[in-house]
């Protein structure tokens, strides 16, 4: 069966004592080194192509299973049917593990191996594999194994073997006595089949029987094969894993070894098991529970150490919190209760459901709807098909080990709550009472004073590079080249030119499709006559600009030829003009010679219809005194008389040698012969220019529709060009510099401003901040309310993000390092659907920010974990939970003991006591105010709370 392992490994096999009373180990034959190291291996994927029966190569009485993976034999009497695999090999070592339930075998219940052309279905009952020289089968039943229609004898056991395909008897004489009578063979066998050896063995009970043929034709491919004649009997095939004719790996040789000289022995893994790596059950914990008339009872088993645990019956409240205490310390898995519960007990189980619901929430945002109702279909898909438990039993649920978050590649992850928090973003009603039912507009946000674009789809690009930050330095520094080349003031001309170009830059891929449907309007051909006029103004005007810039390169060769043949076909055939006065499509005059000769006859239609109006009364009854020659479209010439004052009924309007059409406004219409002449004559003029101009339209249309790609291509390049000369204007006006960019773990800014703050304060003192390996990676900021420490963090935070959009920063400098995410734990959002306190909402969030910036690469902004619980116990707490410095924990007690006794810390003006005199001293710093002037009092404070004053001073 291949290489072998050294003497001692297989004395060590043969030598340990069998772990289970079945009558297989005693039987077991040493094992060659790769088959020990493919047993002791994990198997493969149930989904593997090898562990699917064949849907072709099958007897018509097997039913297969969807996932092809099970056969069901149909309940048809006197015939044998069987089944192979749908995938054989041709060489190497290969396992297959065959479950076939015991009671559901009956007579000639055969596996094995067959070549392709084993005959799988035959009259009456028989074997089929081994029926015939092209397979080898191993009776279930009478442990006899068949090849070429003979029986070989029984395995394990003494066999005839002296002709090719028989088995050698490789076991010692002791184990042949023990197998002369057929022994019962469980539901679990594996299928050994050494297609390089050409030979096929069995393991069952974990115990490999030995060779039971040999010489099987090598370089053939060779199948797993089932036969049976039992109505109801289910086969499934599992490939459990294989190896080549190569020596086995190295470190599996050694940890077999390992495992072997620790007394471990050989372990067979069944499926999902990895031998001795296995893990044992986690400990169970069952919790029966009765709660009535104020008392609780309860008892619960923990199988760790299979005690069974009780409690007497003890008072509790009708909040139950005696209860919730037991279910907090023993974590049941299972509660266990009365179908009749009282009112305090069914809440006290809701509440249990709301816990794991806050549980869930800090695990996975609840802010995504979309998102959420793809995890429900996920999972109940994942349920349902029994992805990776196939062979499981039914109780066993897909494991789920962790939620993570999912950002795409080089894109910087930043939540809904930092958007929020930083006021990137900002919705409000429109102030217009006409304007309100359109929708929401953009308040006062990063993205209202940097969109200045003047196209729709520039507008809808900014707002995915909003979204979507990059940590592509390659795409920020095409950005950062083309701003700046805008903020430099000789360039504002080429700026103002170009922006008057976007404005007219419509909806292209609307135009387009319009176009492939042939739903063009007028106002469709105006705006993309528009659209391509001045798409090639831009190219004309940034062909003169520096071709080193990437992104004037890219307009100058993706604005090509098409577009200049585009607008000049639209302009030399389009007339907009009497286009938009009939409200249709129209030509212009030397297009289409026909055209025009059909409108020439129009224009001249109305002299030609008033002189033959003027024969046709010649002819009419002198009793009318007038008429007239029509052309309605569609109906074509009618011959129209007033209504007489004698015409009164349907009869009266009949006149010789006129055809009565239709009354209409006290008027007679009729066909004479001369209309129909005309009719003749001249046909339907109006309708066939309109369809001949319609024919035109559509020429143009797919002329149009051919070059699609360039126009695409000016939507793409346009809305970038758009964007970035926004966030030039921006920056040129409010006096924003470009940062540096780089990879390191650095941040630095000098004298950074707030860029919406800045617009609402006449004065704004810049601050500067610095962050990096040598500098401290953590800040703590402190300082009395309204002093600016939430402002300095959005600062910061606003920063960052405007680097990584490309845009300038409100800073003098600024060296930026990539980030892999922006986190924020600094405004709750409290809402009455998520049913959660407002200090439950902001530990959610905290956990998913924790949970989400695991790299060490991201950017966290902390501030004021404490509301909604209690103020004299959250300071020391929560900061001893955070893990602060010493100082601070103390300090943060020092403070909670004065919220607790109700002493508030008040401003000290002057010594009251000598005491209070030698506790405190004057701060000088703090005399001057800003612009230089001095305060008139000096500032006294606690020299306990100077440290904290000094951190207030260089923040």
């Amino acid at each position: 069966m291949g290489l072998s392992l050294s003497s001692w490994l297989y004395s060590r096999a043969a030598n340990s004592p069998p772990s289970s009373p079945s009558a297989f180990p005693p039987l077991a034959v040493p094992t060659s080194s790769r088959l020990a190291v493919i047993l002791n291996s994990s198997p493969a994927s149930p989904a593997d192509s090898r562990s699917h029966w064949s849907s072709v190569h099958r007897s018509p009485h097997f039913l297969l299973s969807a996932r092809k993976q099970e056969v069901t034999r149909s309940p048809v009497e006197l015939s044998s049917d069987g089944v192979r695999a749908e995938v054989g090999v041709k060489g190497g070592l290969h396992v297959w593990e065959v479950l076939w339930n015991p009671d559901h075998r009956g007579s000639h219940a055969v596996m094995g191996v067959s070549r392709k052309d084993c005959p799988l279905q035959a009259s009456g009952y028989n074997v089929l594999v081994g029926g015939d020289a092209q397979s080898w089968g191993w009776e279930l039943k009478t442990n006899q194994l068949w090849h070429g229609g003979q029986s070989l004898g029984l395995y394990p056991g003494k066999r005839r073997g002296c002709h090719s395909g028989a088995a050698e008897d490789l076991r010692p004489q002791s184990s042949t006595k023990a197998a002369e009578t057929s022994l019962p063979i469980p539901e679990r066998v594996l299928l050994v089949l050494d297609a390089d050896a050409g030979t096929l063995g069995f393991v069952v009970d974990g115990s490999f029987l030995g060779v039971a043929f040999k010489d099987l034709p090598c370089g053939v491919e060779l199948f797993p094969a089932v036969s049976s004649v039992r109505g109801g009997a289910s086969i499934r095939l599992h490939y459990l894993n294989g190896a080549t004719r190569e020596p086995p790996d190295l470190m599996a040789l050694c940890g077999l070894s390992i495992r072997l000289r620790g007394g471990g022995g050989l372990v067979f893994s069944p499926p999902g098991t990895h031998g001795d790596e296995e893990e044992e059950d986690s400990p169970a914990v069952l919790l029966s529970v009765l709660a009535q008339h104020g008392q609780v009872g309860l008892c619960f088993y923990d199988s760790e150490d299979s005690s069974l645990h009780y409690m007497k019956d003890t008072p509790d409240n009708h909040e139950l919190h005696l209860l919730a205490r037991v279910i907090q310390e023993v974590s049941p898995h299972v509660i266990i209760t009365s179908a009749k519960l009282e009112r305090c007990m069914t809440r006290f189980l809701q509440r249990l459901e709301s816990d794991k619901m806050s549980y869930l929430s800090s695990c996975i945002s609840f802010d995504s709807p979309l998102m959420l109702r793809t995890v429900g279909a996920l999972l109940k898909c994942l349920d349902r098909r029994r992805v990776g438990v196939e062979l499981e039993d039914s109780s066993v649920g897909v494991p789920i080990l962790q939620f993570n978050s999912y950002t795409l590649k080089g894109v910087v992850c930043i939540d809904r709550d930092t958007y929020s928090v930083l006021q990137i973003f900002k919705s409000e009603l429109h102030p217009s009472v006409y304007k309100l039912h359109s929708g929401e507009k953009e308040g006062l946000s990063l993205y209202g004073i940097l969109n200045r674009c003047r196209c729709k789809f520039g507008s809808r690009l900014l707002r995915q590079w909003f979204l979507r930050p990059t940590q592509d330095l390659a795409v920020l520094h095409r950005r950062q080249e083309v701003i700046r080349f805008f903020t430099s003031p000789q360039n504002s001309d080429v700026l103002n030119t170009l922006q008057s170009s976007l404005r007219n830059i419509r909806n292209i891929p609307t135009l387009l499709r319009r176009m492939s449907l042939s739903h063009t309007k007028v106002a469709d051909w105006q705006s993309l006559y528009k659209t391509v006029y001045s798409a090639v103004c831009i190219r004309d005007t940034v062909r003169r600009l520096p071709q080193s810039i990437q992104l004037f390169h890219d307009i100058s060769q993706g604005f090509s030829d098409d577009l200049h043949y585009i607008s000049s076909v639209i302009s030399r055939v389009v007339d907009f003009e009497t286009s938009i006065a009939e409200n249709r499509f129209t030509i212009k005059p030397n297009v289409d010679p026909a055209i025009d000769e059909k409108k020439r006859r129009m224009m001249g239609l109305s002299d030609f219809l008033t002189d033959v109006a003027r024969r046709e009364l010649e002819h009419l009854d002198t009793r009318i005194p007038s008429c007239c020659v029509i052309y309605i479209p569609l109906i074509g010439f009618l011959l129209s008389v007033p209504r007489l004052p004698s015409m009164v009924e349907k009869e009266d309007f009949e006149i010789e040698g006129l055809d009565f059409m239709f009354l209409s406004e006290d008027r007679l219409h009729y066909r004479s012969q001369r209309t129909k002449e005309l009719d003749d004559l001249l046909g339907d003029l109006h309708c066939d220019i309109r369809d001949m101009e319609t024919a035109v339209m559509t020429q143009l249309q797919n002329t149009i529709l051919e070059r699609s790609s360039s126009l695409h291509k000016v939507l793409d390049l346009a809305a970038e060009l758009d964007c970035l000369m926004a966030m030039s204007s921006a920056s040129q006006e409010y006096s924003y510099t470009s940062p540096k960019l780089s990879s390191h773990r650095k941040i630095t800014v000098t004298q950074g401003r707030h860029p919406m703050l800045e617009l609402c304060s006449p004065v704004f003192v810049a601050n500067s901040f610095q962050s990096s390996e040598l500098q401290g990676r953590v800040k703590i900021i402190t300082g009395p309310n309204s002093s600016g420490k939430s402002i300095y963090l959005k600062q910061v935070g606003l920063i960052v993000f405007m680097s990584l959009i490309g845009s300038d920063v409100p800073a003098k400098e600024a060296e930026i390092g990539l980030v892999d995410g922006i986190f924020t734990r600094m405004q709750s959002r409290v809402s009455v659907s998520v049913r959660l306190s407002t200090f439950m909402i902001d530990l959610n969030q905290m956990a998913q920010t924790l949970e989400t910036a695991v790299d060490e690469n991201e950017l966290v902004f902390l501030y004021e974990l404490k509301e909604g619980i209690c103020q004299s116990s959250y300071a020391a707490n929560i900061a001893t939970l955070a893990g602060l410095p010493t100082s601070l924990v103390q300090r943060g007690v020092e403070v909670s003991e004065l919220y607790r006794t109700g002493r508030p810390i008040k401003r000290i003006d002057k010594a009251s006591s000598d005491e209070q005199a030698n506790r405190c001293r004057p701060v000088e710093k703090f005399r001057t105010r800003p612009g230089g002037q001095r305060s008139g009092s000096a500032v006294l404070m606690k020299e306990e709370l100077l440290p904290s004053a000094e951190l207030l001073n260089c923040s």
